[in-house]
């Protein structure tokens, strides 16, 4: 395998994740997740914290195959392709410290 393969391989799988998570965090209810709005091909779910989490409404369809180029944003504009990174950016939104610890290794 060439590193270009790899590393394709690496973005399609980390997309693949990302795209699953967006999904459940777009209809599980969650403690720290509030309302969920849809504008356009976009969808906005607001965060306990006042922050809001969007990104692309046909990647939280369910069995949705995501781009590779999957990216979603926390506001105020930081961006996420990497499902990990997320979940330690919303933090204790999605519990306690320990528990977005483990499921952010888990992910990464």
């Amino acid at each position: 395998m060439t590193a270009a393969t790899a590393a394709d391989t690496l973005a399609g799988a980390r997309a693949a994740v990302l795209g699953r998570l967006w999904g459940a965090l777009t209809r599980e209810p969650f403690p720290g997740i509030g309302t969920t709005t849809r504008s356009g091909d976009r969808v906005t779910r607001a965060l306990a914290d006042g922050r809001t989490l969007s990104g692309p409404a046909a990647a939280a369809e369910p069995f949705a195959v995501p781009p590779d180029d999957l990216c979603l944003t926390l506001a105020p504009g930081m961006p996420f392709a990497d499902p990990a990174d997320l979940v330690r950016a919303l933090g204790t939104v999605l519990g306690t410290p320990d528990a977005v610890d483990r499921l952010a290794a888990e992910l990464a």
